[in-house]
């Protein structure tokens, strides 16, 4: 279920792809240590497949 955008800027074309992330549904995740855990439900989501930004000097 990837998403993909393509855009133009001037006469080239670029695309943004962006995938799928399910989320913890109904397990949530446990987070932290020992007595401290906590139940982190995370819901689904998307990401870019590619980084979209670079450092530059």
């Amino acid at each position: 279920m990837d998403i993909r955008y393509t855009f133009h800027i001037d006469s080239a074309a670029h695309d943004l792809t962006m995938i799928f992330i399910e989320g913890t549904g109904d397990r949530p995740f446990l987070f932290g240590e020992e007595q401290k855990k906590q139940a982190i439900k995370i819901k689904d989501f998307f990401i870019a497949k590619f980084t979209s930004v670079s450092a530059s000097d």
